[in-house]
């Protein structure tokens, strides 16, 4: 006897008992199915969004991707910092799109964004690859920095090297 369960489009005919003939294929179908169907959410190293305290020049973490994983990153954020005396605030949005080069073996980023920027154009904030952690460095904005209401918001999707 059986019990039929889906998984996405996958039926799988399970065993309900002990006793049926052949428990393994049902058992591998299933946890195929199951797999397949979870990697369709995210993988292993994608970020969940939160929310980071955004200290004023120090240098924090976002995450890390070990390279013989992870052949790609897409991280979206949002940032808001703010100061006092003079009141200042600046707001920026952006994706920072990272890959991995097998051949040169190292980490290659792209930075885009939109909102505030410095007299030349560029982002308060520097993203780089330190290894296989991602880390922003912000910029000083000026004025007595509130770290308590200075933020970033963000998620990341990653790509697996092989599934």
């Amino acid at each position: 006897m059986s019990v039929k369960i889906t998984i996405g489009e996958t039926v799988i005919n399970f065993p309900t008992s002990g006793t049926d003939a052949n428990w393994a294929e049902a058992v591998v179908e299933f946890a195929e199915a199951v797999q397949d169907k979870l990697l369709q959410v995210g993988l292993p190293y994608d970020l969940a969004p939160q929310v980071l305290a955004l200290p004023e020049v120090s240098t924090i973490t976002l995450g890390s991707f070990p390279s013989a994983e992870v052949r790609a990153i897409t991280l979206n954020y949002a940032t808001y910092r703010v100061a006092s005396s003079p009141v200042t605030s600046k707001e920026e949005i952006g994706v920072v799109s990272v890959v991995f080069n097998e051949t040169v073996g190292q980490w290659t980023l792209q930075h885009e964004f939109s909102g505030d920027k410095k007299l030349d154009g560029t982002s308060y904030l520097t993203f780089a690859m330190n290894g296989n952690s991602l880390e922003v460095t912000p910029e000083t904005i000026g004025g007595t920095y509130d770290t308590a209401n200075s933020t970033i918001s963000f998620s990341a999707k990653t790509l697996a090297v092989s599934i």
